[in-house]
């Protein structure tokens, strides 16, 4: 547990000093513990409003698993796009409205994973 904190710690850092441009492809901190989409999108999600990005947590699942992933808007003029970001797929561009957490969950499973799951249920967390 004490590696995670640290690994969260250090890409905490890391995403501060990119604030100029969007996430890419991550450090996977905890890709081997269960449920470690959770505290890597809480991470990106801080690092990103301190970075004066809008973004939130969006958790979804379908009948088989649940996931989180980042969503934000970038870059930070009146032309912002939506993009979704997890440390698996990078950050993608998300075809949605910012607060229609059905509609993007939904985009991600077919556009992104390129899943036929069908969605259960979608939550943001802020």
């Amino acid at each position: 547990m004490k590696t995670l904190r640290t690994s969260l710690f250090i890409t905490i850092l890391f995403l501060f000093s990119a604030c100029n441009n969007p996430p890419v492809k991550g450090l996977v901190i905890a890709g081997k513990y269960k449920k470690a989409c959770v505290p890597e999108s809480a991470a990106m999600v801080s690092a990103l409003n301190k970075c004066g990005v809008k973004a939130k947590m969006l958790i979804f699942g379908t009948g088989k698993r649940s996931h989180a992933i980042t969503i934000y808007l970038f870059p930070n003029n009146k032309n912002q796009i939506l993009w979704g970001w997890d440390s698996s797929y990078s950050s993608n561009r998300i075809k949605a409205y910012w607060n229609d957490s059905d509609q993007i969950a939904t985009y991600w499973l077919r556009r992104v994973e390129l899943s036929t799951e069908k969605l259960s249920y979608s939550q943001f967390v802020e």
